[in-house]
């Protein structure tokens, strides 16, 4: 995991997630209309919105798709929205993700690889649309003990939505934490598994990056 560019800290607080956002938010809107004028450039979120027109963000990605959008994301999730996540998934969600949620439940990307962070009645195992990935994985592990993550990728935590460019997933591993109240994130892609002791310090370090 590369160090952060700059020296903003981890978010924590709900206040600490707004500001975050905002900077990438500006960062994200600062370059948008040139590559809405780039024609060359899949810029993403259309599946999404086809897929779910009727949820808030699906509004913010075909804002986004013309360009008239100021704000990236959307009103945050209740605690009973969360709380009936965790229930469908069978999991507690960490403390950074659902801070995370409180301020915006979901948030467009436009333009990165990763594209989509889905609001929360949207997120899912990886197994459950991705069974070819896991299965190609899981044949590539040696010691499943020692690859436990890649091995069990089916029930790591989709929190990204289907990308258009590459093959990058964010991904929350609910059955292995590295630090208190929180669980241990990853950066999948067909090239490699990224690691990050939480969601906050990869959205962190994801926030400071161009890509």
């Amino acid at each position: 995991m590369n160090p952060p560019k700059n020296h903003h800290e981890v978010p924590v607080s709900t206040n600490d997630w707004l500001g975050l956002l905002s900077r990438l938010n500006r960062q994200l809107l600062s370059t948008l209309n040139e590559r809405l004028s780039q024609s060359h450039v899949d810029m993403g979120l259309q599946p999404f919105a086809d897929q779910y027109p009727d949820n808030p963000l699906a509004e913010v990605a075909r804002c986004a798709l013309t360009g008239a959008i100021d704000w990236c994301g959307v009103p945050g999730a209740s605690e009973e929205a969360i709380a009936d996540a965790e229930n469908r998934l069978g999991v507690r969600l960490p403390k950074s993700y659902r801070n995370f949620l409180k301020v915006s439940n979901g948030f467009v990307m436009p333009g990165r690889f990763v594209d989509i962070l889905l609001p929360v009645e949207l997120i899912r195992p990886f197994g459950q649309d991705n069974e070819e990935i896991v299965q190609i994985r899981r044949e590539l592990v040696e010691d499943p003990e020692e690859e436990i993550f890649q091995y069990h990728l089916d029930r790591a935590i989709q929190v990204t939505g289907t990308p258009q460019m590459g093959d990058d997933f964010f991904l929350l591993d609910t059955h292995h934490s590295s630090t208190p109240n929180e669980c241990d994130a990853h950066v999948y892609s067909r090239v490699d598994i990224d690691w990050f002791a939480s969601f906050a310090h990869l959205m962190l370090e994801k926030s400071e990056s161009s890509l």
